[in-house]
């Protein structure tokens, strides 16, 4: 939470899942913010597992195709699944 901006709201996604709202923000700034995230973690060292942690992140905006919170919610979790089928350890942008 302390490598996200004021403006973005941060909350639990499932088990090992989070979400990260980013209000008014370009599909170029989210990849921003996702990619400072994704450093931060890698670098974070966790008393209680001594191995670098990796994470993948999938990123999605609204656009005038999203017809509810569920399509955007859809389209940045495909980003997600292509990001660990790459091979893991990168940020995916969702584009339709």
């Amino acid at each position: 939470s302390k490598n996200i901006r004021n403006v973005d709201i941060l909350g639990r996604w499932g088990g090992e899942e989070f979400l990260i709202i980013c209000p008014e923000t370009k599909i170029e700034d989210v990849i921003k913010v996702a990619s400072h995230i994704k450093e931060a973690i890698k670098l974070h060292k966790f008393s209680t597992y001594p191995n670098t942690i990796t994470i993948s992140l999938g990123v999605a905006t609204f656009s005038k195709h999203i017809k509810n919170v569920d399509d955007i919610i859809l389209n940045a979790d495909k980003a997600l699944y292509q990001a660990k089928e790459e091979g893991r350890d990168k940020v995916i942008a969702f584009y339709e």
